[in-house]
C-alpha cells in the first residue's frame, strides 16, 4: 500500500490532478447562493460530490485505517462518459469530480476490503482506464478547539486591558490608516464547523456551503461564527465588534464541516477536498482559514508517524499542488491547535512538506498578555518548530470578544457576542491581515503574501516559537510594493517595487 500511495502522489502532482469529492453536490462558478448540497444538482457544474453512506465506513484491522469500502478516488484523463463506460463491467460509476484537477470519485455496487480495493485499482491502472488511485479515507474532525476545561464559555473580565487589546497588539489601527488604498475586493474562505450567517454583525457573500450549526449530538456549535467574527465582523458599522477587513472589499465565504460529515465527527477525504476546492476554485478565495483540526489526535498515539496520517497529508498536498497548477492563487492560515502536548505539525495541513505548497501555508500559535502587558505564549497552545507566526488567541488574563450564537428554549437563535480564546482566533487574525495585503496590492501571489507577513513580523513573544504578527508593518510593505500595472494572470516569483 505504501508504494501505491507514493505512485498516486507522484501521478497526481505531475498531472495537476488530485482531490475528491453525503448527499449529492454540484458546484459551478456562480454568485448564486449555495446552501444545501441537494440544491446544487446540475450536471453543467465543475465540481460534484456524493456523500458515502454510513454503513460503508470500514476498518482495516491490520493498519487501523478507516475507509469507504465501495469507493476509489481515481485520476483519469477520460471524460466522465468514457470512464463510466469503461467501469460498467466492474459495476462502477463516477459519483464525484473536481474538474480543475481531473479527479473522479468512483462508487462500486460491491464492497471490498482495503487489499481488494488496491487490487481493483491496480487492474484499472493496468487496463489504461485510470492513471492512479487511492482509497476514500475517513478521519475524525477534532472539535476541541479551545481549552478542554471549557473555561472559555464564561464571560471574561479583562481587567485594565481594553476590549480591543488583540488589535492593539498587532498594530491593526495603524494598518487601517491605509484603508483609503484598499480598493480591490478579496474573497476569504473559512473552512470551519458551521456559521450563523444571519448574525447582525456578519455578512457572507453567499450562504455557506452545506451549512449546519449543530454537532452530530445536536448541540449548537458557535465555533465557526466566532472565527468569522474576527475576520469579517462589520467594521465601523455601529454594531457589535470590529472585524479586520473593511466592508467595501470583503467577500466572505464558508464551508461547514459539520454539514459534510458522514456520521458523528467522521468525514471522508472526498468531502474535505471538495470543500477546499470549492473555496479555492469555485469561489476564487485567495485567503483560506482553517481553524479546526482535520485530524483527531485521539485516534492514534503518534499521528505524525502513522500510515493514514501520511496518506492523508499526501492527498492534501496533491490537491493544493493541482489547484496551483490550474492557475489558482491562495494562502492557507492554519491554527496550531490547542494541545500543548502535541506539536503543531500533528495535523495533515500543517504537516505538508512539499516546498511549493508549504510556502503558502502559515501555521499560527496563540499568545496573550503577560503580567507586564507584553505578549506570551498561551498555556493551551500547541507550538513547535512548525509554527510560522504567533497572533492573539487570548489567555486567562484576557480573552477575545467575537461574534456568537445562542439558542433559547424555543429553539430560536439570536446574534450574541462572547469572550473566547484559542489558536482558532490567532489564525483568523493572520487571515484577516493577509486579506488586507491582497486588497492593497492585488499583484502579489500567495507565496509573496506569506513572505511579507513573515518578514515584517515583530519579536517572538516569551515562550513562543514564532514571531508576532505585525499587521501595520505588513500592510505598509505591501503598499510600498504596489505596481501600477494590472495583476498578471500568471504570478511571477518576485513582487514589483516602485
Amino acid at each position: 500500500m505504501k508504494s501505491q500511495r507514493r505512485k498516486w502522489l507522484l501521478a497526481v502532482c505531475l498531472l495537476a490532478a488530485a482531490g475528491i469529492g453525503g448527499t449529492y453536490l454540484y458546484l459551478k462558478h456562480t454568485k448564486a447562493p449555495m446552501s444545501s448540497l441537494e440544491e446544487l444538482n446540475a450536471p453543467v457544474n465543475s465540481i460534484y460530490y456524493t456523500s458515502p453512506e454510513e454503513e460503508h465506513i470500514a476498518l482495516d484491522t491490520e493498519t487501523g485505517v478507516e475507509y469507504i469500502d465501495n469507493e476509489l478516488l481515481v485520476i483519469s484523463l477520460k471524460t466522465e462518459e468514457e470512464l463510466n463506460e469503461a467501469l460498467e463491467s466492474r459495476k462502477g460509476k463516477a459519483v464525484g469530480y473536481i474538474e480543475d484537477i481531473s479527479l473522479y470519485q468512483v462508487k462500486f455496487e460491491e464492497t471490498y476490503s482495503r487489499k481488494e480495493l488496491e487490487a481493483l485499482g491496480e487492474q484499472l491502472t493496468e487496463a489504461g482506464i485510470i492513471t492512479s488511485f487511492m482509497e476514500n479515507l475517513v478521519t475524525c474532525l477534532s472539535t476541541d478547539f479551545l481549552p478542554s476545561d471549557q473555561r472559555w464559555e464564561k464571560e471574561w473580565n479583562s481587567g485594565s486591558l481594553s476590549e480591543t487589546w488583540p488589535l492593539e497588539a498587532i498594530h491593526m489601527e495603524q494598518a487601517w490608516d491605509f484603508m483609503d488604498r484598499m480598493n480591490d475586493p478579496v474573497s476569504v474562505g473559512i473552512f470551519d464547523t458551521g456559521f450563523f450567517d444571519t448574525h447582525e454583525d456578519l455578512s457572507f457573500a453567499a450562504t455557506p456551503l452545506a451549512n449546519q450549526l449543530e454537532e452530530s449530538s445536536g448541540k449548537l456549535d458557535p465555533h465557526g461564527t466566532a472565527v468569522a467574527g474576527v475576520i469579517g465582523a462589520g467594521l465601523d458599522n455601529e454594531t457589535g465588534i470590529s472585524g479586520i477587513i473593511p466592508d467595501k472589499v470583503q467577500e466572505l465565504y464558508g464551508v461547514s464541516a459539520w454539514g459534510l460529515t458522514i456520521t458523528e465527527n467522521k468525514i471522508d477525504l472526498m468531502a474535505v477536498q471538495t470543500g477546499l476546492a470549492y473555496l479555492i476554485s469555485v469561489r476564487q478565495c485567495r485567503v483560506i482559514n482553517v481553524s479546526l483540526s482535520l485530524w483527531d489526535a485521539g485516534q492514534e498515539e503518534d499521528p505524525e508517524n502513522s500510515e493514514l496520517f501520511r496518506e492523508y497529508t499526501d492527498a492534501l498536498t496533491c490537491l493544493f499542488s493541482g489547484l496551483l497548477d490550474s492557475g489558482n492563487d491562495f494562502i492557507i492560515c492554519k491554527s496550531a491547535g490547542n494541545d500543548p502536548s502535541l506539536s503543531a505539525a500533528a495535523d495533515p495541513v500543517s504537516a505538508i512538506s512539499d516546498e511549493t505548497v508549504r510556502k503558502r501555508i502559515l501555521v499560527v500559535e496563540a499568545v496573550g498578555p503577560g503580567m507586564d502587558g507584553s505578549m506570551e505564549l498561551a498555556s493551551y497552545s500547541s507550538s513547535g518548530s512548525r509554527t510560522d507566526l504567533s497572533a492573539p488567541g487570548g489567555n486567562d488574563r484576557a480573552a477575545i470578544c467575537t461574534t456568537w450564537v445562542e439558542e433559547d428554549a424555543l429553539g430560536i437563535r439570536s446574534s450574541q457576542y462572547q469572550y473566547v480564546q484559542g489558536t482558532s482566533l490567532a489564525s483568523a487574525y493572520v487571515s484577516g491581515t493577509a486579506a488586507l495585503i491582497y486588497s492593497i496590492n492585488p499583484y502579489l501571489n500567495g507565496e509573496q503574501v506569506c513572505d511579507i507577513l513573515l518578514e515584517t513580523a515583530a519579536e517572538t513573544p516569551a515562550g513562543a516559537e514564532a514571531p508576532l504578527l505585525d499587521a501595520a508593518a505588513a500592510v505598509e510593505k505591501a503598499a510600498d510594493g504596489r505596481s501600477s500595472q494590472e495583476p498578471a494572470t500568471v504570478w511571477s516569483s518576485q513582487w514589483v517595487e516602485e
